[in-house]
């Protein structure tokens, strides 16, 4: 699902130690810092922010207000986080959020770099960096290369996404949280289209039940001015589409969760191989399995019919610190699912010029069938 990311975040930001201590990530550094140091690398530079925190917010708890937040990471040595260039006024509020120490401004992203490393004692050597090339647009890709020519720097973003990809037990814990907000969300939304408010009243019902949950970020799709298709919420509406079909997605301490919906909706036929599918999804994603197979085994319940708008609308994939993580569920894929990978399974189905119907699941990914993260609420 494509969503619009907002200009400005305006939930709940805070490092909440009951669910993320210290500790937690202390044993994440150390599992990063055995990666560098087999790679002969002597610290590693990671650049993020905005839609692409998932690194900075692994290693430190940040979900970067900055566009471009630096995080260093020594193999020996305390980290650092540069959290802006120039001015400083973010500074005393990111302390809050994140175990690091050393949160610092510099008169540039490449000079702040270069500094950090001189300080820990790194003159030049093998340095590994992530979110260089798919971040930084090209004049300050330019600028920070040019002040770390004296290091040999090694791309490793697959390697990190390896690690992201098998979820720890607090993380897991954190997406469960992530989804109980979904849910709650998504009962909001039906309970206001229920007591007949419009499709867009629903979809604002559903926002601020998120917000008041813990929210840091929501994103909702919906049914809004034409029946047949979904999109973001941009201005009051009464139009009323029945059924609702609606695609909530939140974010908490870094986390997401997505939950698709439609209401009401059972009893349908469209429903019933909604489910079906669904159901077949769960069955197949099992450690080791091919994403292929799992893809597969909804489209052979859903029928060659609403295979066009089913791939159209996507079949899901990963998730976690991104809302799209690898692997996409995809017919065509040759990936292999990994244990303790956590996915958001969905499908949609429907004709055109008719309600779609909308079904997902959030699950991890084990030995046999894949377990649902969600719980009723």
């Amino acid at each position: 699902m494509q969503t619009l990311q907002p200009v400005l975040r305006r939930g709940r930001s805070v490092w909440n130690q009951v669910t993320f201590p210290s500790d937690e990530f202390q044993e994440r550094v150390r599992g990063v810092r055995g990666m560098l140091s087999d790679g002969g690398m002597r610290a590693l530079l990671v650049v993020g922010g905005g839609e692409r925190y998932q690194d900075i917010a692994y290693l430190t708890n940040l979900v970067p207000l900055m566009p471009w937040t630096v995080v260093v990471l020594p193999v020996e040595g305390e980290p650092a986080i540069i959290a802006g260039i120039g001015g400083g006024r973010e500074i005393p509020f990111v302390r809050t959020c994140t175990w690091v120490a050393d949160v610092r401004v510099a008169p540039s992203l490449g000079v702040g770099m270069a500094q950090i490393l001189r300080e820990r004692g790194i003159e030049a050597g093998r340095v590994a960096v992530a979110g260089f090339e798919e971040h930084l647009p090209v004049a300050l890709y330019d600028e920070v290369v040019g002040h770390l020519s004296g290091y040999e720097l090694v791309a490793i973003d697959d390697r990190l996404a390896a690690i992201r990809r098998r979820k720890r037990a607090r993380e897991l814990g954190a997406m469960a949280e992530a989804g109980r907000i979904a849910q709650l969300a998504g009962l909001a939304a039906v309970q206001a289209f229920g007591r007949g408010g419009s499709n867009a009243e629903a979809v604002v019902a559903a926002e601020r039940a998120a917000r008041t949950a813990g929210a840091h970020d929501v994103r909702v799709l919906c049914n809004l001015e034409v029946a047949d298709a979904l999109w973001p919420y941009e201005a009051p509406s009464t139009v009323r589409n029945v059924p609702l079909c609606a695609y909530i997605a939140v974010e908490y301490e870094g986390y997401w969760a997505d939950r698709a919906f439609t209401s009401p909706a059972v009893g349908s036929e469209h429903y019933r191989r909604a489910c079906s599918g669904l159901a077949a999804m769960r069955e197949a994603a099992r450690e080791g399995a091919r994403v292929a197979d799992v893809a597969g085994a909804a489209l052979r319940e859903i029928g060659d019919e609403h295979r066009q708008m089913a791939l159209a609308y996507g079949l899901g994939g990963g998730i976690g610190l991104s809302l799209d993580e690898a692997p996409r569920i995809d017919p065509e894929s040759d990936e292999l699912l990994e244990a303790s990978m956590t996915l958001s399974l969905r499908l949609c189905l429907g004709r055109p010029g008719e309600p779609p119907v909308l079904v997902s699941d959030l699950v991890r990914v084990g030995q046999g069938p894949a377990s649902s993260l969600l719980t009723p609420v």
